[in-house]
């Protein structure tokens, strides 16, 4: 598929392609924006699970290697073709369409890069399993800490950024945690970041069911990020 547009919206999928479906088509909506989808799933083909294939690219993984490899491949796609801007969707979270729109809007703003919080002004946040809650607010307070920080999703799958301003950046994590890896180097690099609330938090916890000790790994990841990227020489 020739490029057509600035943007690249990107799809990870991964073993969900009920919920990939239900978005696929509303963001072929979207004509604006090219089309990526990067499928990573061990038990279904994305591409067998849509009927029409026009106006998006499918880069299917020969192997299952995670969240972050999927993002990789993703980055890698839209640097080689030369898009200005990138925004990851999660397909697990409805109305993926305004999230977009509010995410570009704050990066030609002049963000480096903007996050979409699943359970900031969330008024559904009591529905949302405890122990989901409790990992992530460890999570945050870690970024914090490394960082200076202060975020209340930090594994949000909802995200855009300049391509520009990722050229420093060494994403190399194939789990979620590249996205720990984002934030702290973003903040060592000195970029612009920014977090607004997701049209809908759905989607929250979900990523953390799919490791045995989603907390540990992500807090050592921070820990390994902090000291390769130490927040004294942030500033």
């Amino acid at each position: 598929m020739d490029k057509k547009s600035d943007t690249l919206i990107a799809v990870p999928v991964n073993n969900n392609g009920d919920f990939f479906q239900k978005q696929y088509y509303e963001l072929k909506q979207l004509d604006w924006a090219d089309l990526l989808i990067v499928d990573d799933s061990d038990d279904s083909d994305a591409y067998d699970l849509v009927e029409d294939h026009t106006g998006a690219v499918f880069i299917k993984h020969e192997l299952p290697l995670g969240y972050g490899a999927s993002c990789i491949t993703a980055h890698e796609y839209a640097r080689d073709l030369g898009y200005e801007t990138i925004i990851l969707i999660d397909p697990e979270n409805p109305d993926a369409r305004e999230d977009i729109k509010t995410v570009l809007e704050n990066l030609r703003y002049g963000y480096d890069i903007v996050s979409c919080s699943r359970i900031l002004e969330n008024y559904d946040v009591k529905k949302i399993k405890p122990d989901y809650l409790n990992i992530t607010s460890e999570i945050s307070l870690s970024i914090k800490s490394a960082t200076d920080m202060d975020m209340t999703d930090p594994l949000t799958g909802i995200l855009g950024a300049r391509m520009t301003s990722l050229l420093n950046l060494e994403l190399t994590d194939y789990t979620h945690g590249i996205l720990l890896q984002l934030w702290i180097q973003s903040a060592y690099f000195k970029l612009t970041t920014l977090e607004i609330p997701a049209l809908s938090g759905e989607s929250f916890g979900r990523e953390l069911e799919l490791y045995e000790d989603p907390l540990g790994m992500f807090l050592a990841i921070i820990e390994t990020e902090r000291y390769l990227y130490p927040r004294e020489t942030m500033n």
